[in-house]
C-alpha cells in the first residue's frame, strides 16, 4: 500500500493510512484524520489513463455541472483527476481551480492541458491538496465535487472539514 500511495505523491501519509483504517468499519468511522481515499481504492488513482478509460462512456455528470456552472465564472473543483470536469468548463469559458489529492492524476489533467488551446490553459490552475484541509484566499462563484470524490470521505469529522472548506471558498450567494 504504501507504494500506491507513494504513486499518488501522500508520501506523509503512508503510515497513517495504514493505522488508520484497520479492518472494520467502527474503526473508520472512528478515525478523525482519515486519507481521503480508502487503501483499497487509492490503486484506482495511480494510472491516470486506466481511469479515463474506465469512466470514457460517463458524460451525464458533464452535462450536468455544464448546466450548473451556467452562471458561474470562477469554479472550485475538488477531485478534479484527469479533468473529466475541468476541461469541459475551462472550454465553455470557466475559471477553473482543480484541486486533487493525487498527483498523478494531475499529472495526466497537465498534459491533457498542454494540448488544449492557449485560452483553455490559462483559466485552469491545478494544485495538489486534501479536500478537507485545502485553503486558498480566493472565493468561487461555484465549488463542485463531481463523481464519487465525496463518497471518499469515510467520517463525520472528514465531511464537516470538507464542508467546511466548502464555505470558506464560496463567494456570498455561491453554489
Amino acid at each position: 500500500m504504501s507504494a500506491i500511495l507513494e504513486k499518488l505523491g501522500v508520501h506523509s501519509r503512508a503510515t497513517a493510512v495504514t493505522n488508520a483504517f484497520p479492518s472494520t468499519a467502527a474503526s473508520r468511522v472512528r478515525a478523525t484524520s482519515t486519507p481521503a481515499l480508502h487503501p483499497g481504492a487509492m490503486e484506482h488513482y495511480v494510472d491516470g489513463a486506466a481511469y479515463d478509460r474506465r469512466y470514457e462512456g460517463r458524460t451525464e455528470d458533464i452535462e450536468f455541472y455544464g448546466r450548473v456552472a451556467r452562471d458561474a465564472e470562477t469554479i472550485l473543483e475538488y477531485g478534479a483527476g484527469t479533468g473529466r470536469l475541468t476541461l469541459p468548463l475551462a472550454r465553455s469559458g470557466k475559471k477553473v481551480l482543480a484541486v486533487d489529492l493525487s498527483s498523478a492524476m494531475l499529472r495526466v489533467l497537465d498534459e491533457r492541458l498542454s494540448l488544449e488551446d492557449m485560452s483553455v490553459r490559462s483559466r485552469v490552475v491545478t494544485q495538489a491538496g486534501d479536500m478537507r484541509t485545502f485553503s486558498t484566499p480566493r472565493r468561487f462563484d461555484l465549488v463542485v465535487v463531481g463523481f464519487h470524490t465525496f463518497c471518499h470521505l469515510y467520517s463525520r469529522a472528514d465531511v464537516v472539514a470538507f464542508l467546511a472548506r466548502v464555505r470558506e471558498h464560496l463567494k456570498p450567494g455561491g453554489v
